[in-house]
C-alpha cells in the first residue's frame, strides 16, 4: 500500500480516521477509490488541499454515500460590468428545481441559485459560507488539453473543509468544486448522525 498512500490518498486516509469511517485498506472498495484518486491526480486533479473532494469518492466506493442533489444544467449570462445571472436546475427530494441567482462575476451567480435551490431542503446550508477561492493552471497535466483546477474553502462555524474541480474552463471547474462544497456539508452531517455508516465488507 505505500504507493498507494502518495498524494492525496494518504489525505483522504487519514479525513476518513478523523470522521471515523471504519476502513480496511486491503479492501476492495478502499483500493478502488484509492485507484480513481489516483487517476484524477493524473488528470490535474489535488487532493492534498481540498480532501474533502476525494472523501466524496471514497464514500461512494464504500456504499456509505447517500445523494442528497444533483445539479441538473445550469446557464449563465453576463450582465453589465462585473453582474453576471444565473439558472441552475437541481434535482432534491425527488423533484426538479429551477432557481436564479445574480452575483458578482458567473461563480458567485451560480453559487447564490445553487443555495437558493437547495436551502429551502437543507436549511442548515444557510451557515456554510464559500470562504475562499483560487484558480490554477496545472502545469504536470499529462494531456495535450489544458484544463483549470480549482480550489473553494468553506466554512461553517469553525469547521473548514476544501474541494476542487477540474475542467476546460473555469467556470466549471468552478461548480463541480461548489457542488462538492455543499455536497460534504450534507454527507459529513449524515456520517456525523450514523446514517448509512458500516465497514466495507
Amino acid at each position: 500500500m505505500v504507493s498507494e498512500m502518495a498524494g492525496g490518498a494518504s489525505v483522504v486516509l487519514k479525513a476518513a480516521e478523523e470522521l471515523g469511517i471504519p476502513l480496511d485498506k486491503r479492501n476492495d472498495a478502499v483500493r478502488a477509490a484509492l485507484e480513481e484518486i489516483k487517476r484524477l491526480e493524473r488528470e490535474g486533479y489535488s487532493f492534498d488541499l481540498a480532501p474533502a473532494s476525494a472523501m466524496l469518492i471514497l464514500m461512494r466506493h464504500l456504499g456509505i454515500y447517500r445523494e442528497r442533489f444533483r445539479l441538473v444544467e445550469w446557464r449563465v449570462v453576463a450582465g453589465p460590468g462585473e453582474r453576471a445571472y444565473a439558472v441552475v436546475k437541481v434535482w432534491v427530494d425527488g423533484e426538479e428545481r429551477l432557481e436564479a441567482g445574480e452575483g458578482v462575476g458567473p461563480v458567485h451567480a451560480v453559487d447564490v441559485a445553487l443555495r437558493r435551490a437547495l436551502t429551502s431542503s437543507f436549511p442548515q446550508l444557510a451557515a456554510v459560507a464559500l470562504s475562499d477561492y483560487r484558480v490554477v493552471l496545472p502545469t504536470s497535466v499529462r494531456s495535450t488539453e489544458s484544463v483549470v483546477r480549482v480550489t473553494a474553502e468553506f466554512r461553517n462555524g469553525e469547521r473548514i473543509w476544501r474541494t476542487v474541480g477540474v475542467f476546460t474552463n473555469v467556470v466549471m471547474a468552478s461548480i463541480k468544486a461548489l457542488v462538492d462544497g455543499y455536497d460534504f456539508a450534507l454527507q459529513q452531517e449524515a456520517l456525523k448522525k450514523g446514517w448509512g455508516l458500516k465497514p466495507a465488507t
